[in-house]
């Protein structure tokens, strides 16, 4: 479900913006999503200005504004924390801010990703030195067919299709900027 009440012309210029930076021609199945996700929201919100037009009550619109809009268009800052890690042994927690609310997972997957990669975090693995198993969908180190790393444990994003292992826990939350920890690592993010 979709929330009501997007300003559909933002939603527009955000999948502008997203275009840009994103060829058709080099998409993945995260991409497709994001695209369908955002044109499906633009939708819905044209659907819901439409019928707000068709049936204003200046009361409720007054309370609207006190009391939604006010609330997010002060900040614009939002957070998404996302926890990776064996869920035993330690659990590595990293928060995305960035200016604008999403469901988009994949993209703030992407961010952390190239994120890593910047740093050559030990938990990237360099796709030329790997073989993919398509049958079972797995993948292992050239030359070592016995090291298996399984679907559950690894993702594959950011701009150049890197592959992240994240050992098996690997959790995306929406949360306030009350919850961040002294122990997350903020990754700043303006689309």
């Amino acid at each position: 479900m979709y929330r009501q009440y997007e300003d559909p012309r933002k939603l527009q210029d955000q999948l502008d913006s997203w275009l840009e930076n994103h060829p058709e021609d080099t998409w993945d199945e995260y991409d497709y999503e994001t695209y369908r996700d955002l044109k499906d929201r633009i939708n819905f919100a044209w659907q819901d200005d439409e019928y707000d037009e068709m049936n204003r009550d200046p009361e409720d619109e007054r309370w609207m504004e006190e009391n939604v809009y006010s609330a997010t268009d002060i900040d614009n800052h939002y957070y998404y924390r996302i926890s990776i890690g064996t869920g035993t042994a330690y659990v590595d927690s990293f928060v995305i801010e960035t200016d604008h609310q999403t469901t988009d997972y994949g993209a703030l997957t992407d961010i952390l990703i190239d994120y890593l990669v910047e740093r050559g975090d030990s938990r990237i693995l360099y796709e030329p030195e790997y073989e993919w198993d398509d049958e079972y969908e797995t993948i292992h180190p050239i030359g070592d067919p016995d090291w298996v790393i399984y679907p559950d444990e690894f993702v594959q994003g950011g701009n150049a299709g890197n592959i992240l292992h994240h050992y098996g826990e690997f959790r995306i939350e929406e949360i306030t900027e009350d919850d961040i920890t002294e122990d997350d690592i903020i990754i700043t993010e303006e689309w």
